[in-house]
C-alpha cells in the first residue's frame, strides 16, 4: 500500500527504514486520511512520515515506554534518549532537507503539540484523528 503513496525510491527507503511498529502505525493512520479525504495525497504522506525521526534513536517498545514516561515529568535526558523525546523535530528537519510538503513537515514536526498557521484546522483535525483515534484536535 506504501508503494502507491511513495514519491521515489528515496523516500521509499525512508518510510522502510522505519521500525516495523512505526511502519505500521502509519500504515493504519494512511488509510484513515484516505477514506476521510481521498484527494489529499499530502495528508497521507504527512501521516506516513510523520515519526520518521523515531527511527534514529534506536529505541524499542520498553525503551520507547520508559523514555516518555520520563519525559511527561520532566526528567532532563540525554542523547538518544532526548533524540526520541525531540523525534518530530529531528523528523521535521530531514522531511524539510529532503523537499517533502509544507504540510508533511509541519505535522512531523508539530504532531505532539499545537496546530502550527501553516496547517488549516480541518487538515489537522484529519490528521490527528488519524494519528491517534480519540485524541483530541487541537
Amino acid at each position: 500500500m506504501v508503494e502507491v503513496w511513495v514519491a521515489s525510491d528515496t523516500e521509499r527507503a525512508l518510510f522502510y527504514e522505519q521500525p516495523i511498529a512505526d511502519q505500521r502505525h502509519s500504515l493504519q493512520a494512511a488509510p484513515t486520511i484516505h477514506g476521510d479525504m481521498p484527494d489529499r495525497n499530502d495528508l497521507i504522506r504527512a501521516a506516513l512520515f510523520h515519526d520518521v525521526g523515531k527511527r534514529h534513536s534506536g529505541l524499542g517498545i520498553i525503551g520507547r515506554s520508559i523514555v516518555s514516561a520520563l519525559g511527561k515529568i520532566g526528567i532532563k535526558l540525554r542523547g538518544r534518549f532526548a533524540g526520541y523525546l525531540d523525534h518530530g523535530r529531528i523528523g521535521a528537519e530531514e522531511l524539510r532537507e529532503l523537499g517533502f510538503e509544507s504540510v508533511v513537515v509541519e505535522f512531523a514536526a508539530h504532531h505532539h503539540a499545537e496546530r502550527p498557521r501553516t496547517v488549516g484546522p480541518q487538515d489537522w483535525d484529519c490528521l490527528m484523528r488519524a494519528d491517534q483515534p480519540g485524541k483530541a484536535p487541537r
